[in-house]
């Protein structure tokens, strides 16, 4: 079982590194739309065995602001898919878990 982890600016750079599909989502605890897909992440979390991970960047706590600025997060929900550090895909705003499985499978390959 794959576990959503915060992560912050001390290990955001080693999460990313990963071979296996890394998905970084951008939230804050006040938000919605976040609390909503929150729940989808965690259920595909909960699926997703070894293939990939999912972890989470608080953007209101002060430690993430320059990765957030980094990646140009303007809105969130965001959600950045990484592989061995390279950024492949990105979405902003609520998708449902058959939505994004199937960016998963597509870029987990």
């Amino acid at each position: 079982m794959t576990v959503q982890q915060i992560v912050d600016e001390k290990n955001f750079n080693e999460k990313i590194q990963q071979d296996k599909l890394t998905l970084v989502d951008f939230f804050a605890d006040w938000c919605a739309p976040c609390r909503q897909i929150a729940i989808v992440l965690s259920d595909l979390a909960a699926k997703g065995g070894d293939n990939y991970e999912i972890c989470k960047i608080d953007i209101d706590n002060e430690k993430n602001i320059s990765i957030a600025s980094k990646y140009m997060i303007a809105s969130i929900p965001t959600v950045l898919f990484f592989k061995k550090g390279k950024l492949v895909h990105r979405f902003t705003g609520m998708q449902n878990e058959k939505a994004i499985q199937g960016m998963i499978d597509e870029y987990s390959v």
